[in-house]
């Protein structure tokens, strides 16, 4: 996408922070812009795929849909509308994830729209009017007097511009991801697991007219699964599903799932609930207790929520701004390949300090392969990093960044993470914040050959507020920069924040719990003209 703000080559770009991740013991300084190699693809194109936003009669009437964006996009500033599609939360008195919706207005003016809530099992709601203030954001709790368990969302905006995303703040971290932008045929989801301790919970959303008719397909550590209960669910038009994994892949410690509609068109949510593990109870990966009577029965060592929106489609790029390994934090990176051909891939780490061998990856069909950086001799412990997978066949794959941390990491928790897809000029990081208890995180990655400049704002009524020292950064070609927000804003900070650069980059937020658990990784939403 084009900036369309104006060039100011008065000002002289400054040096951008030392790049770092929050997951790193400690800050290393800046890499060349030499130190990796390797083709990116620019998908900027695919932003036009919303192009179906600007006037939701017109596209009605057309007989070809139009095509469908690899990630949320937001609606060009000149939109009549855009619709945005959330769920994977819950609405039932003490439960975990309880969710809100936020929708962040960057522009000067109001805007005004409506949301219906789709609780499981029950019709939807009524539409409620909302109006979001300029330059703010409205935060919507997701509920219905029903408070029957899970609930998704439908918000109808009138205009472009504006970002939607779902927020759960509980005891067991505070996580955010942008809502849907479209719906599709078919979602993607790389990683899940249902140990002991762990439920993973699929959430298909219907918010179209029309009926819809889905089939579930796993692959796991016990191979291709396609239980019966999970094959022709009926999703009525204009409501939610939901899918306990549990109740048919039991005590499976990777689960791969394609959600595929044999009729209509639906959004697909995962959220994966883990539950710290009793003192005592068996680790999974850790050696078994001697002696061993019966099956063990592990658990994973930490707890944590994770919400994640599929991948409507396969992609052959995929990018990761922020990456780190070691002292008590695992980072793998998990493929799945849902074809019918093997995938060659090239698993690329962009080192803040020095240049690392890609991986090369073989991905059978049907299949799903991690690569572990901890055992990655090229990677240096705690290193922060980038990373970037490429399809060197043009087979595509879903892929997802995967973080599990425990003592003597100061951060503890579960984070996960499907890679960006577009690279764009314009962003906006509608929910998160940084406060007392949330520490909150920037990192822009640039997968291009030319270095660009970025700058980090505060989205305010008058229009973006600078942050001190986060003007005109320098991000050199294929590097990084990473910004603890709280080195630059007074706590707690609410607001949400726009990242501009004067050529296409990836945009990732992180929020990290301080004194609690909670890792949350996000990518943020691209703005169009």
């Amino acid at each position: 996408m084009a900036d369309d703000s104006p060039r100011r080559p008065a000002h002289r770009a400054k040096k951008a922070p030392r790049p770092a991740s929050p997951l790193a013991p400690s800050p290393p300084t800046p890499r060349s812009g030499t130190a990796r190699r390797g083709p990116i693809l620019f998908a900027i194109v695919a932003l036009l795929a919303i192009g179906g936003l600007v006037d939701r009669g017109a596209a009605a009437r057309q007989a070809v849909p139009a095509p469908i964006a690899p990630v949320p996009v937001a609606g060009p500033s000149g939109a009549l509308s855009s619709d945005w599609f959330c769920a994977g939360v819950t609405d039932k008195a003490g439960s975990n994830p309880a969710g809100s919706v936020v929708v962040a207005n960057p522009t000067g003016v109001p805007i005004t729209g409506s949301i219906s809530f789709f609780p499981s099992g029950a019709r939807a709601s009524a539409p409620l009017a909302i109006r979001v203030a300029p330059g703010s954001r409205k935060v919507i709790p997701e509920s219905s007097r029903a408070g029957n368990g899970w609930i998704g969302a439908v918000v109808e905006l009138d205009g472009g511009s504006a970002t939607v995303e779902q927020q759960i703040v509980g005891p067991l971290g505070d996580a955010a991801s942008p809502c849907a932008t479209s719906g599709s045929a078919r979602w993607y989801f790389s990683t899940g697991t249902t140990l002991r301790d762990a439920s993973d919970e699929l959430s298909v959303l219907n918010p179209y007219p029309a009926d819809a008719i889905v089939d579930l397909s796993f692959v796991t550590n016990q191979g291709v699964e396609d239980p019966n209960a999970f094959q022709a669910i009926f999703v009525p038009a204009r409501s939610l599903v939901a899918v306990d994994l549990g109740t048919h892949l039991r005590r499976r410690t990777n689960i791969a799932t394609t959600v595929a509609a044999r009729t209509g068109r639906v959004v697909a949510w995962q959220t994966q609930v883990v539950t710290p593990p009793a003192k005592g109870t068996p680790i999974v990966g850790a050696p078994s207790p001697a002696p061993a009577y019966g099956p063990t029965d592990p658990a994973l060592p930490v707890g944590g929520v994770e919400l994640t929106l599929g991948a409507p489609s396969p992609g052959t790029t995929w990018w990761w701004p922020d990456g780190a390994a070691g002292g008590g934090v695992t980072e793998q990176y998990v493929m799945y390949n849902p074809g019918t051909a093997t995938a060659q891939l090239r698993l690329t780490y962009g080192l803040d300090q020095g240049g690392a061998q890609p991986v090369a990856v073989t991905v059978g069909p049907a299949s799903v392969v991690s690569v572990t950086t901890n055992s990655q001799s090229q990677v240096p412990v705690g290193a922060a990093h980038d990373a970037t997978l490429v399809s060197t066949n043009n087979v595509p794959v879903v892929a997802e960044r995967v973080v599990m941390a425990v003592a003597p990491s100061p951060r503890t928790g579960l984070g996960a993470l499907l890679g960006g897809r577009l690279a764009a000029d314009r962003w906006l990081l509608g929910a998160g914040g940084d406060t007392a208890h949330v520490d909150e995180w920037v990192e822009v990655q640039n997968p291009g050959d030319a270095a660009v400049t970025a700058s980090i704002a505060s989205v305010g009524a008058g229009g973006p507020v600078p942050l001190g020292g986060l003007q005109h950064l320098v991000v050199p070609p294929r590097g990084r920069l990473a910004v603890q927000v709280a080195k630059h804003v007074r706590r707690p900070f609410g607001a949400a924040l726009s990242v501009t650069a004067s050529g296409p980059i990836v945009v990732e937020r992180d929020l990290y719990g301080i004194g609690t658990p909670g890792i949350d990784l996000a990518l943020g939403v691209p703005l169009p003209p």
